[in-house]
Formats: structure tokens, sequence, C-alpha cells
């Protein structure tokens, strides 16, 4: 009989990726999407594809029970920057933890990420998510964490190239130190907690660190632009305290990140592991440029 697992956040870029890797194995699992509007575009495709859909919401309670009432696992991943607020982000995940408690659940997965705390670095929104694992763990909820690299579909967004001068190259600004920064697809990272779904007994109340690789400077991304958008022109910036002075709206959250990822040297990130657990991740920027050319505009 095939196994009911709640996905919390399953319309996102990373959840909708685990109910699509859920999804192919139908004969495994019922996949259970827990999301506050079930008649959203979004939530009418993931029913389209076969998922079931429930209102839940991380600041209603008995959602959360009813979401996770007969399921046999659940993933769920919190966001800083939607709540602004550490205090609250820390709750929502304390009270998945409860309601996981409460009806038995077999197998929380949580989207976390590292302690820059241990690296001598203020980042809220990585260390939120260190807490939680924390009370996860007080909870007595069986579990598995999963640290998340740096998302290359970034690059599509705040980090990808940007034009100042209508007659010069686009500028590629993220700021990589000497240590280089590990990244990975976003949608790659279903299928990797499909596996550890799979394989409960072998990831049971652990963390795993998992990227497709590593960048080692600015200037990778720019070659890799360079040899797949050509004619296009882009050129590197890596310039920790000029990035400083550019996101000073944010105080120092993206600073600090990127500071941390250095300072890190990459922690614990395991990109055989992952690998290992999908076999078709993307392994270097040039890949995934190609696999996503129509996202980008120049």
């Amino acid at each position: 009989m095939a196994k009911v697992i709640t996905v919390f956040g399953g319309l996102g870029a990373q959840g909708s990726s685990v109910v699509n890797a859920l999804l192919k194995r139908s004969s495994a699992y019922k996949v259970r999407v827990a999301t506050r509007d079930v008649n959203s575009e979004k939530a009418k495709a993931a029913a389209a594809k076969g998922a079931e859909l429930v209102n839940a919401a991380y600041d209603d309670y008995a959602s959360l029970v009813k979401a996770l009432t007969g399921a046999h696992g659940a993933w769920f991943i919190t966001t800083f920057w939607e709540v602004k607020d550490s205090a609250k982000e820390i709750a929502q995940g304390v009270a998945v933890a409860k309601a996981s408690k409460e009806v038995g659940l077999q197998h929380l997965v949580f989207s976390s990420l590292d302690s820059p705390k241990k690296y001598g670095v203020t980042q809220i929104a990585f260390e939120d998510k260190v807490d939680i694992e924390n009370e996860i763990v007080k909870i007595g909820v069986p579990h598995t964490f999963v640290d998340v690299a740096w998302y290359l579909n970034n690059l599509e967004s705040f980090a990808g190239p940007k034009k100042f001068d209508p007659n010069g190259p686009y500028v590629i600004a993220t700021p990589i130190g000497p240590n280089g920064m590990y990244a990975i697809n976003n949608s790659d990272v279903g299928e990797v907690f499909a596996q550890v779904f799979d394989h409960r007994d072998e990831y049971l109340n652990k963390k795993i660190h998992v990227a497709g690789l590593k960048v080692g400077s600015t200037q990778e991304f720019a070659d890799a632009f360079n040899e797949v958008f050509a004619p296009h022109k882009f050129v590197a910036v890596s310039d920790f305290e000029g990035f400083k002075q550019a996101t000073a709206a944010f105080g120092d959250a993206f600073y600090n990140m990127y500071k941390f990822y250095d300072v890190s040297k990459g922690g614990a990130f395991d990109v055989a592991l992952t690998k290992k657990l999908n076999p078709d991740t993307i392994t270097s920027i040039k890949e995934y440029l190609v696999k996503n050319k129509d996202k980008f505009k120049f």
C-alpha cells in the first residue's frame, strides 16, 4: 500500500521538485500537497499530476494536524524572507514538529541549512533552520535534515548578469571568495529528497549536505555565460566590500551569506553523495545554462 507523504510548500521552486519526484513513485507514495490555496493554478496543476490537495498553513496548528493525519512522512521548508521574523520562522518549524509528533509521523524531512555561527558569521536566515532542527530533535520526531547548497537558479534572478552600461558587457557580481562556493540546481533536489524517503533507515535521524558542484570563482560564471550566450559579453566582479555596499538596503544578510560560504570552505557538502542520490544532478555551470537557456533573455 502506498505511503502518504505530506509536502508543505509543495508549490514552490524546491517543493515542486519534491512533489514531482515523489509522484514518479506512484506505487510507493501518495503525495499530499499542503497549501494555503487549493484553488491556485499551481495547486490545480499539482492535482492534475496526481497529488491530493489539502488546506494548511504554518500558523494554523489544527490545519497542520489535519494535513499530517494518516501520513507516513512529510517534507517541509521554512523561509525567513517570507515572514522576516526569526521567532516566527522558528515557531513555524516547531508547529510542524509538534503536529508530526501528535499524529505519530514516521519520517519528517526538513530542507535546512548549515550554521554560520560555527564559523563566526551572523546570518539569521540560516541560523533559524539550525534552531528548528534542534527543536525537532527535542520534540522527538523521527527525522532527516538536508542542508542544500546555493541555488544555481539564483542566476536567473538577483545573482544573475546585469547590464549597467547599455554599450558595455553584462556584469556578474556574485562574490565568491578564494575558498569557492558549492551550488546545486534547485530542480535536482527533489530526487535527492525522494531517495531519502526511499531509504529512510539509512538517513534516519541524520543530517546530510547536498551540492552538485563547486564554483571556484565568479569568473567561472562569466566564462560559462560567455560560452553559452555568445556573442553577448560577460565580465566577473568579485568584490565583497562593493557587494556589501550594493546590498546595504538588506542589511548584512546577503553579504554575510557569501562570507559564510567562503569561510566555511564548503562545510560538509558532499558532491559524491548527491550524485549517488540523484545521478542526473547537474555538475557544471555550462550544463545548467544549456538546460535552462530559455530562462535567460539577452
